[in-house]
């Protein structure tokens, strides 16, 4: 994975899909779709599957995060003090971090 998508549902609960067929550099990111409520779903692209009319090929990896869940730290560094191991998550005031050092 090279990089994450992000994207928050429209008003009325639908989601912003990506559209990862006209840009296919996509295909090889993570989407990250915050819903309506306080749920994230993680997603990633199957180009073996059938085109859904929603999702695309976009297949749910699961739902695994409940962000009240997650600490809340400054930063990497405060992260580390409380136990954070590298490659998890935390978040910072609401945004969504992965301890990277």
């Amino acid at each position: 994975m090279s990089c994450i998508l992000v994207s928050n549902d429209k008003s009325d609960g639908t989601p912003n899909v990506p559209d990862a067929v006209t840009t296919t550099r996509w295909k090889s990111y993570l989407w990250r779709r915050n819903t309506t409520g306080s749920d994230i779903n993680l997603y990633l692209w199957d180009d073996t599957t059938t085109s859904d009319a929603t999702y695309l090929k976009w297949k749910k990896i699961g739902n695994f995060v409940q962000f009240d869940q997650l600490s809340d730290y400054a930063d990497d560094t405060a992260a580390a003090a409380g136990g954070v191991m590298v490659g998890a998550m935390y978040h910072t005031s609401g945004v969504l971090k992965i301890r990277l050092t």
